[in-house]
Formats: structure tokens, sequence, C-alpha cells
């Protein structure tokens, strides 16, 4: 009925919107209302299409959008509307091509209160409860800013989603029942009260780098969890625990960056999560981009959209602000003054039990995760050369013999230290430790970013080349012969090595690719040392 009286009395008007759980109206939040915000521009063009995914998939879809796109000059964003717990929205926005990773793409997936009840729809000039509309925003002069504020921080240990079902169902997280996890560490357990119970410590992963959270939406007696967002096989996640202040900061700190572009309208799109965790602060939040701009809409819901060249896809617990301008900036305008903090009286100095806790629980995971990499790099990195180590070399190895190369594509090359007990036995063991460490720093600056050289024990080195036939391989191998015997060691002078070379057949395994670079190796050494040996019927 909106949409018919818009278009009746702006037939010209470009209409996109989506159902939501809570407004956002010149700054401030609205409930229980239908918001209507209308943007005009100066110079800037305003193009909406509508794909009605009943009639197609979200990769036909996305190959229209990416056909529309080519079609545009000076095409600064696009607003994106969908339906993520009906649609795999990644997959549509993964059609547009690389060549225009500095536009972004933003928006936010439509929802309504009651998520068990029907009533979740985006709108263009027609109706869709599986669709997306999306919005060209077009201008020579058009210039747009986007922010992600998070504020969620990891905690615990990393875990695997080992078992999915579609695009937005756990299944099993570390081969066991997803929703083990949250009964072992949060003793909760799957009923009505799941969300509420749960939301305040989303899920986390990493994509395009960047932490990103998975809230769930409900947890089911058979064991899985069901999300708004894509979730994938393989990926590796935690736990996630908020910090009012951090949250807050983060949201400060966004709101001077758009400042300073000098926004002059500026949407937001806040995950509902938030306001639930944030409870009173959630006003504090908006206020910081009202204080900007004025003109503020937006949105909570359950899904929040930012594609940049930073940060990529669906969103769940997070905040995106967008600002737009026309024009160029302003020089004239006065830069962001710094707040003057007050003096607080003793009992404003007070901090919270909850703040008290928060600070805590990051101290301890902050130690735990500077822990783990450290002993993560003992396990799999030899102390004196920097290389890695014999057993991490092993698992390398296994994995690229079990890799789907073609024929001849997977070779080894293994080398150690001519006379190595000799120059021990003349200079001592710190000369040869030296020796070993020089020869693991010069070798490892001739090797590709894709080989892999590690240390197989005493003298013995290893290097394993993915993706290289064996005339490539001995090509390598001899670099690497003429690198060490060049090189000089201090005291000791100079040394040589001798080299072993074979490339991986069929129905090879670790065992028989190694058996078979050691003998070349042992011949290498017997036929005179300072030598690459690839074939044993050498002279």
């Amino acid at each position: 009925y909106i949409i018919k009286i818009i278009t009746k009395c702006l037939p010209k008007a470009m209409i996109a919107g989506l159902t939501t759980v809570a407004e956002i109206s010149n700054g401030d939040k609205q409930k229980d209302s239908t918001v209507l915000s209308i943007s005009f521009f100066e110079e800037s063009e305003v193009i909406v299409e509508e794909y009605d995914c009943d009639d197609t998939n979200c990769q036909a879809a996305g190959a229209k959008l990416n056909d529309r796109i080519q079609q545009l000059e000076n095409l600064a964003g696009i607003q994106l509307f969908a339906i993520p717990s009906k649609l795999d929205v990644n997959t549509f926005m993964s059609e547009v091509n690389a060549d225009i990773e500095h536009v972004p793409i933003f928006g936010a997936g439509a929802g309504i209160k009651n998520y068990a009840q029907e009533g979740m729809y985006i709108f263009g000039k027609q109706v869709y409860d599986r669709g997306l509309v999306a919005i060209f925003y077009v201008g020579k002069n058009l210039h747009i800013q986007t922010e992600y504020c998070l504020g969620w921080m990891p905690i615990g240990k990393e875990m695997e989603i080992t078992k999915t079902r579609g695009n937005l169902c756990i299944e099993e997280i570390d081969h066991k029942p997803a929703i083990s996890i949250y009964q072992k560490y949060l003793h909760v357990d799957p009923n009505e009260m799941f969300v509420s119970n749960t939301c305040e410590f989303p899920l986390v992963m990493k994509r395009k780098n960047v932490l990103i959270a998975r809230t769930p939406l409900e947890g089911r007696q058979t064991g899985e969890i069901i999300f708004t967002s894509d979730v994938r096989t393989g990926e590796k996640i935690r736990f996630s625990y908020g910090n009012t202040k951090a949250l807050l900061e983060e949201a400060k700190k966004s709101s001077r960056k758009m400042k300073d572009f000098q926004t002059q309208a500026m949407f937001l799109f806040a995950c509902i999560n938030r306001e639930k965790f944030l409870k009173n602060d959630e006003k504090q939040e908006i206020e910081y981009f009202k204080n900007v701009c004025g003109s503020v809409a937006g949105c909570f819901a359950y899904s929040e959209i930012l594609a940049n060249q930073d940060c990529g896809g669906v969103l769940n617990s997070a905040l995106v602000a967008v600002g737009m301008r026309e024009g160029e900036l302003d020089e004239n305008i006065e830069e962001l003054q710094e707040e003057v903090l007050e003096a607080r009286s003793p009992e404003e100095n007070s901090i919270p039990l909850q703040e008290r806790l928060v600070t805590f629980l990051e101290a301890i995971t902050t130690e735990l995760n500077e822990s783990n990499k450290s002993l993560k790099k003992l396990a799999t990195t030899d102390e004196l050369t920097g290389l890695l180590n014999r057993h991490r070399t092993e698992q390398i190895l296994n994995y690229e013999v079990n890799k789907d190369y073609s024929a001849g594509r997977l070779s080894v090359v293994m080398f150690d230290i001519d006379n190595f007990k000799g120059i021990n036995d003349t200079y001592g063991h710190e000369a040869g430790d030296m020796v070993l460490s020089k020869l693991a720093g010069c070798v490892k600056q001739k090797m590709r970013e894709q080989y892999l050289l590690g240390r197989w024990g005493g003298e013995e080195f290893m290097c394993i080349l993915p993706d290289t036939t064996h005339e490539d391989a001995i090509q390598i191998a001899q670099l690497i012969c003429d690198t060490v015997r060049k090189n000089d060691f201090d005291r000791v002078g100079n040394v040589t090595i001798s080299v072993g070379i074979t490339t991986a057949v069929e129905n090879d395994n670790l065992q028989s690719i190694y058996e078979r670079v050691d003998q070349l190796l042992y011949h290498a050494k017997e036929t005179g040392k300072n030598r690459v040996c690839a074939e044993l019927d050498e002279k």
C-alpha cells in the first residue's frame, strides 16, 4: 500500500526497503513504526535493480548484478537488501568482478521481532520474501566511506567447523555435536532461552584477515546450531566476549573518521544483538554518529552487509556505518577537536565489576594466545636454524604427496654438508652450529615463496618443491649447491654440499619418496661429493 502511494506521488522515485527489528531515523531508534527515509542528490543518480530469487538462483542473480555493474560509469557504491536466512548472499556477491573492489557493497538483511514468525520482506517496486534489491549510487563527484565496528574479542581455544548442512547450519564442531560447545563452556542447553543465553558470546572467525562474528539463532536438541548468516566447513572459530567500553570506543573512532570525511548523509546498519548486549548504552553508540551528521537513517536487523577491500560479506553482531558526500573535501572546515575529559570524582572512578572481569579475561586471553603461539612455533621449528623441524617437514611432505598434482609436478631436494664431522672436530661444535645456521639462511634466501625448506636432522636438509618438474628441480638444486659453495663461513672458510633430487610418480607415498631421495643423496656423496645427483646411473 505504501509503495503504491509513493509511486503515485513520486513516479520517478527509486524505492528500496526491508522489514526490520527496529529503525533509526534522524539518529534516534524507533520501534513499532514505519520509517520513510528520502535521499536527495544534486548531481548523482540512483538506480534500483530487483532480483526475484523464486525465479533464479543467487549465482545467476549475481551474474546479472555483475553485468549491470559493467554498464555503469562512475559507480560509487552498491546498497544491498536481502534475506540471508533464505538466500546465500555471499554467493550472490562473489559474482562481482574483483576489478571493482574499490566499490563498497553495504546494506542489511531483513529482520522481524519474532524470528519464528513469518513476515521478513525486502522490496523495490515489488515485495519479495525471497529476493535481493540492489541500489546503485552513480556519480562522478559522489564519495562513499564505510566503517565496520565489531568490538567483540576472541576468547578460548580455536575450534574447527567439521560438518555443516546447507549454509546456515553447523552440525559438528571438532567432530562433536555443535551444541556441545555451549553446554561445555557456558552450561547452556538448547531450549527457549538459548538465544538469550548465548547472544553475549558470538562465535568469531577471520575472513579477508578481518574478524567477523556469527550469532546463533537457534539451538536444537539434535545438536545443530542455526545461524542467519553463512557458515563453512573447515573454518576456524572461537568464542568471543563483549566489552561495553570496547564496543563504544570502536564506534566513537568510526564516528570521528566520518567527521573527517565530512559526510553529508549517513546510513547505520546494526545487529539487534548489539542492542541486547549494550542495553541502555546502545543509544550512546548511535549518538556518536548523530553528533557527526544529523541525517542518520538505518535499522537494526539480524545481519549487516559490508564488502570492500578489507571486509567481505554478511556480518553479525556488528555495526556498519556508511557516509556519503557529493563534492570534494572543504579544506576550510576545522578538524575534529579531541574531547577534553574532566576529572572524575572518586565515586565515578569506581570500575564496575563486569568491566573488571572483562579486563581480566582479556589479559588472560592475550597471555594464552602468546603462549600458544610460542608453543606452536617450538613444536614446528628447528631452534638452531629457524627452519621447519623434521616432524613438520614430514607432515608437509605427506600432505603434498597426497595432493592432486599432475604427473611429474612435485619434486624433493635433499642435501647435507660435506665433511661436517671434520668441521666440528677442527673448529668446535660452536663453529658447526654457525655453519648450519648461516647455510640455512643463505639457502632460504634463494627459495621461492611456495617452496618449503626444513632441517631433516644433523647436517641434513630437505626442500619440498610443489608444482615443480624434475628439470626445474635440477636447476634449483644446482643453484643451492653453487650458493653454498660461494658463501664464506667465517673462519671455517668455504663448505660444500651433496644433493639428491627426486620427483613424485604415480602411487608414491612419503616413505617411497624419502627412500629414493635419500639413496640419491648417498650416491652423490659416494661419487665425489659437492655435486647434484638426480639419477642413480650417473657417473
